[in-house]
């Protein structure tokens, strides 16, 4: 559902022109942010496909794939356990104590 509502968002934003590529960039975060890894899939897509001349690419795929790096290692996000009333797993609990794992 959230890439759909993206993604309809972006076509006639990217058609257009009129929207500035940190508005579209700014489209896309919810997928990036999200726990399932196929949002995570079409965010890599519909960056490739809309935001390829962006001058901070190499810089936002750096910072997606430590975000997809946790999804693919956890399946969710480890930050939003206590939030969201879940149990740390002790590989999670590890991962949080980490250097550089809180962005």
């Amino acid at each position: 559902m959230r890439h759909n509502l993206v993604f309809l968002s972006l076509k006639p934003a990217s058609l257009s022109g009129a929207i500035k590529s940190t508005v579209l960039f700014f489209m896309l975060l919810p997928l990036i942010h999200s726990e399932e890894i196929t949002d995570h899939e079409m965010a890599y897509h519909l960056l490739d496909k809309y935001l390829k001349d962006h001058a901070g690419l190499a810089d936002i795929k750096k910072f997606w794939q430590d975000h997809t790096n946790v999804i693919k290692k956890f399946y969710r996000y480890p930050h939003r356990n206590k939030t969201l009333g879940r149990e740390s797993t002790k590989a999670e609990i590890e991962f949080l104590n980490e250097p550089n794992s809180s962005w």
